[in-house]
């Protein structure tokens, strides 16, 4: 008993470690059918004896592919080594293709390198020749490059050997679109790269607008390649994000209004040791400050402000002179404003220095901004006996001028938009009101689309105001919109100007033109077209005295198809204008009379006040959607651009809408 009892012990022992050894080795399902596995005789247990089991359907274990016995041990060896071997030779396969990879970028890195010397060899060498031998920075010339500016343009060439190595203070009046920032943006960063250790806030750019402020600071921030700090200081943004940002800025650029609000708080360190630290001042667009009764007393308490410190009053030493740059596009035209049948109004009180002529006004702000030291003036607008409105614009501007009546000019908009202009680029059209662009734009938002025409003007929000502007980088896109944004819009893809009301000034007129054929070479064009009514008729003459201009012909199937679409849309906007100012009446009455604790409830006032008129108009609103939608699906003729201004959603959504 004794002796069975240790059999059965030791059997389950030799049991356990067989159990141990073939549990730790990987199994896998093998059907007997399979050709590549042995038949029932060929079929082993763990000791290598024959198994002839008839019922052994699959067989769990190794796969045997020759003999009738084996060992468990050099199979899994060498199963093993085989998977090792595979891997390996995977990890080198890998690392060799890794080191190809690397090779092939290090050798196009080289490549690049090399080229990227050899242009920008090529670009320092070509703005020192045409510049006098100037030497940029490093930084710059990568800038230069980026922006494909390869050489510089006339103004350019005339300003910047003045401007760094004799540092004289310029005045500059030059063509729009011909790189007067880089004019005075150059000579200063230059400066301010060479004297990298000095952190004080060193330069200060003054503009009229804030969206020539804001285009500044992008031309300041490319062509350095965002390695100086610079801080933009508008209306419109949070003022708590630019005083953080003027910390840390070497060169400020803004609008006289903000930049005054921020010196006179005298919250700003930076700010408060302006008139030490200042090296460089810049007056962009000086004609327009000079002209704007709310900006030139803001101007002259900058002015002051920065002239307080002794420092200034040194001629003779240079390490403190501050150097000054004025520029303007009409900087030596007259830019009085053009004679009408209104009565003038009486003017306002200002300073007595608004009363003078343009020339006396610019000679008063150089003394007035204490500019010290030589100057030198340049005037590329002068280039011609007999001044003309091309002498200060691009050449490539094709002038045209069409004569019809007030009413008509939304149906000759959109001939014009539809049928006449090849160009693919985007469109501004120009009013004298904020009323009018805003009529303008939503009539034509009804015939072209919400999503194609954009509106801007001053009393919109800032950020609305940018957005109107980054539209006009797309190509179908038509921006309605106000003197302001007559200057500082850099944008050289736009294809035409259209002016739907006559420009009050001339200057103002060469402005809005210059705002297209933007950019240097033969290729870049442009149109500027007047509309003309009856009323507009003096102004005309005196702007056609100082330039020819061309007519243009349309077909009358063409402009009746206009006028009966403008009609429409017209009509459509006028009950949409007056359900909106009747609603606003409604809400405010509805504000007052809560807060008088009065009932009133708005349903009653609409059911008692509703006249048959108002449902007249109603049914005429409904039926000219469903017409204008119906014609909007044809083009008017072959001319007609039907992919770009024809049917889409927005205008559908809206039709459909009411």
């Amino acid at each position: 008993m004794v002796q069975n009892k240790r059999n059965t012990d030791e059997m389950k022992d030799t049991s356990k470690d067989n159990n141990n050894t073939w549990s730790s080795l990987d199994w896998k399902k093998v059907s007997i059918n399979d050709d590549s596995v042995l038949k029932d005789n060929d079929i082993h247990d763990g000791n290598g004896n024959g198994n002839d089991n008839d019922g052994a359907g699959i067989f769990y274990g190794l796969e045997v592919v020759s003999g009738k016995s084996y060992n468990v041990n050099e199979t899994i060896s060498s199963t093993k080594n085989s998977n090792d071997m595979e891997k390996k030779t995977k990890k080198k396969k890998k690392k060799k293709k890794k080191k190809n990879k690397l090779r092939k970028e290090n050798n196009v890195c080289e490549t690049e390198k090399t080229d990227m010397n050899n242009c920008l060899s090529s670009i320092a060498t070509s703005w020192s020749k045409h510049c006098g031998g100037i030497d940029l920075h490093p930084t710059l010339l990568m800038g230069l490059f980026k922006l494909n500016f390869i050489t510089p343009t006339p103004i350019q060439a005339m300003t910047l050997p003045a401007a760094i190595f004799g540092r004289r203070n310029i005045i500059g009046a030059a063509p729009t679109g011909s790189g007067k920032t880089l004019s005075f943006g150059l000579p200063i960063l230059n400066a301010l790269f060479g004297n990298e250790n000095d952190s004080s806030l060193q330069a200060l750019v003054i503009a009229p607008t804030r969206e020539l402020a804001m285009q500044i600071h992008k031309e300041f921030k490319q062509v350095s390649c965002n390695k100086v700090r610079l801080a933009s200081v508008v209306g419109g943004l949070a003022e708590v994000k630019q005083k953080r940002v003027i910390q840390e800025a070497k060169v400020v650029l803004g609008t006289p209004g903000r930049l005054w609000q921020l010196i006179s708080s005298h919250e700003h360190p930076k700010l408060n040791g302006l008139p030490q630290t200042l090296k460089y001042l810049v007056i962009d667009e000086v004609d327009r400050m000079i002209d704007e009764t709310n900006s030139f007393p803001q101007l002259q308490s900058i002015f002051d402000f920065i002239n307080s410190s002794e420092m200034q009053n040194n001629e003779n030493n240079s390490n403190n002179k501050r150097q000054t740059f004025i520029f303007s596009a009409t900087l030596s035209l007259n830019s009085q404003k053009i004679v009408t049948n209104r009565p003038s109004k009486k003017r306002k009180k200002n300073n007595a220095s608004l009363d003078e002529k343009p020339g006396d006004l610019i000679s008063q702000l150089i003394q007035r901004a204490c500019i010290l030291g030589p100057t030198k003036t340049i005037d590329l607008t002068n280039n011609t006996t007999s001044r003309s409105i091309s002498s200060c614009l691009p050449t490539n501007i094709s002038f045209y001028a069409l004569k019809c009546t007030q009413r008509h000019k939304d149906s000759y908009t959109y001939a014009i938009l539809t049928t006449f202009l090849k160009s693919p680029g985007p469109t501004i059209i120009f009013c004298n009101s904020i009323s009018g662009a805003k009529r303008v734009s939503q009539t034509l938002q009804l015939l072209l689309g919400q999503n194609v025409v954009k509106v801007l003007f001053g009393e919109m929000a800032q950020k609305a105001r940018l957005r109107a502007v980054e539209s006009l980088t797309q190509k179908q896109t038509v921006v309605v919109a106000t003197d302001i944004a007559s200057r500082g819009l850099n944008v050289p893809s736009v294809a035409a100007v259209i002016h739907y009301d006559v420009a009050r000034t001339l200057d103002t007129f060469i402005h809005r033109s210059g705002r297209t054929a933007r950019g240097v070479g033969h290729d870049v064009s442009g149109f500027s077209i007047l509309l003309v009514s009856p009323k507009d008729e003096k102004k005309y003459d005196y702007i056609a005295s100082n330039q020819n201009f061309k007519s243009i012909k349309f077909d009358g199937r063409v402009l009746s198809k206009a006028q009966h679409r403008t009609n429409l849309a017209s009509k459509i906007y006028l009950y949409e204008h007056t359900q909106l100012k009747s609603q606003k009446e409604k809400d405010f009455l509805f504000k007052i009379s809560k807060d008088a604790d009065i009932d009133y409830d708005p349903d009653d006032f609409d059911e008692s006040f509703v006249s048959n008129h108002d449902v007249v108009k109603k049914v005429e609103a409904k039926r000219a959607r469903y017409e204008l939608r119906q014609l909007l699906t044809q083009p008017m003729n072959n001319l007609h651009r039907y992919g770009k201004f024809g049917m889409n959603a927005s205008i559908r959504q809206r039709l459909l809408s009411g």
